[in-house]
């Protein structure tokens, strides 16, 4: 009996033995697991507090520690997080579209938040508008709680759209996202808009969250140009700087600027110069724009075509409204700039057919502009005078609405209702433009002073010594019968 109970006993204590070792084996492999579980939720943290500066390096590191996790275990967040931020970088940056494609792809099982606003960014970075739609309100539908997010995205749709009502609207509402990019955004729609002062707030509210954040200060001197005061602004040294991280090594930046960023400072800067007269100087930072060209980002591509023909760099134009043509050829980015080149070619017909085609342009106060002067250019002064004041109701100082709905009062015969409203936009001879004063000495004449009228004119031919002045001249020596 004593031999049986030993054994029975031998048998019992091995089996506790073996019990209380996979216990502890168990309970081993569950802490390593629940540290293995703390640790990634600390990387995707990690990332995701990197990728709010809406820098070119804050993404890129955001990226490395969502790699760090995906090599240890590729849970479904972490390659929706990955995704969402190589979607972002494209996007947003103009970056590495093919890497954010492969992400995204990647990440398509995934059934978290950050997949859902990684598609909706691809789709933005392709241009692809009904379909970033979609995905943005499927993304409403499925996570309510991303509804900032949704916002956001909602006013870059818009934004791509052309519909800078819509864009500020939404963004507004994606202000609680306290990072860079929304304010940048809505700084973008309220200078569409003629919104000044709000603008230079949003991006200084930008600023404050990363100072010297590249793409603030990028639209910071765009608008400057936009209010008349890059004279009171270091709009340029500003815009030197982003071009000089831009030009650096990687490694060597300090927040980072990608290829897409120095093409935007460069126009940025062309706008500058053009503003100080400096057209050469303008010529040589729109050249480094072109060559800094990356993927097509058609409100980049409608602000450099704006600057060439502002610069009557009008071939250049061209060649880019050609190479957009090619991609994207309905988009109403695509018409726009179609028409401005038309317009400096004299074919006004040609663009109000784009103009047309380009659908409603009720948020979009430049196009309503230049339609307005295609209406002139086919004299239909009614219509072009609707386009006007419908330009000039949203952004009352839009130099293009205010020049040529003084040419329809003098289409009209109205000479001191031209005069009344060029006065905002000519005070001194040494400081107007060649086309606004020539508009406003005819508005002279019409009204009566051509004494006046002349001398403006005489004054202005010794400046610029164009043609356009002494064809004007001539009429205002018609008119005084000579």
């Amino acid at each position: 009996k004593k031999k049986r109970r030993s054994k029975l006993s031998i048998v019992v204590y091995t089996l506790l033995a073996l019990a209380v070792i996979s216990g502890a084996v168990f309970a081993g492999f569950k802490v390593r697991e629940i540290r293995l579980e703390q640790q990634i939720r600390y990387a995707l943290g990690d990332g995701a507090k990197k990728a709010s500066s809406d820098t070119y390096l804050g993404y890129l590191r955001a990226l490395e520690s969502f790699e760090s996790i995906l090599e240890v275990k590729p849970t479904p967040e972490a390659l929706a997080a990955r995704a969402r931020v190589s979607a972002q970088l494209a996007s947003e940056l103009g970056a590495e579209l093919e890497e954010a494609v492969q992400r995204t792809e990647a990440a398509a099982n995934a059934k978290v938040a950050d997949a859902a606003i990684a598609r909706a960014h691809l789709a933005i970075a392709h241009l692809q508008i009904e379909d970033a739609e979609k995905l943005v309100e499927a993304a409403a539908s499925q996570f309510p709680r991303e509804a900032t997010q949704v916002s956001y995205l909602r006013g870059l749709v818009a934004l791509e759209r052309g519909d800078f009502a819509a864009a500020d609207k939404e963004l507004e509402a994606a202000l609680a996202d306290r990072r860079p990019f929304p304010y940048v955004r809505l700084a973008e729609a309220q200078l569409e808009l003629g919104r000044f002062d709000a603008a230079l707030a949003a991006v200084g509210t930008a600023l404050d969250l990363v100072e010297r954040h590249p793409h603030a200060m990028i639209v910071r001197a765009r608008i400057m140009v936009r209010a008349g005061r890059v004279a009171e602004s270091n709009a340029a040294a500003e815009l030197a700087e982003v071009r000089k991280e831009g030009g650096r090594e990687l490694n060597n930046q300090n927040l980072g600027v990608s290829r897409a960023q120095v093409g935007w400072a460069a126009v940025a800067l062309a706008e500058v110069d053009l503003a100080g007269g400096k057209r050469d100087d303008a010529v040589r930072a729109l050249d480094q724009a072109i060559a800094s060209r990356g993927r097509t980002d058609l409100r980049f591509v409608d602000a450099l075509v704006a600057a060439l023909l502002d610069a009557e760099e009008v071939s250049k134009a061209d060649t880019e409204v050609e190479l957009a043509k090619k991609t994207h050829p309905e988009h109403r980015f695509t018409r726009v700039m179609t028409a401005r080149v038309a317009m400096a070619r004299a074919h006004a017909g040609e663009a109000l057919t784009e103009l047309e085609a380009a659908g409603d342009l009720a948020s979009f106060p430049s196009a309503l502009a230049l339609r307005g002067w295609a209406h002139l250019g086919t004299n239909q002064t009614d219509k072009a005078i609707t386009d006007f004041d419908a330009a000039l109701a949203m952004v009352p100082q839009l130099r293009s609405a205010i020049l040529g709905r003084a040419r329809a009062d003098l289409a009209r015969g109205e000479g001191k209702a031209a005069k009344r409203r060029l006065e905002s936009l000519f005070d001194d001879i040494d400081r107007a433009d060649q086309e606004v004063a020539i508009a406003y000495a005819e508005a002279i004449a019409a009204s009566g002073d051509i004494d006046r009228a002349r001398s403006v004119l005489t004054e202005l031919g010794r400046r610029f010594e164009d043609a356009d002045v002494f064809v004007a001249l001539a009429g205002v020596e018609r008119l005084d019968g000579k």
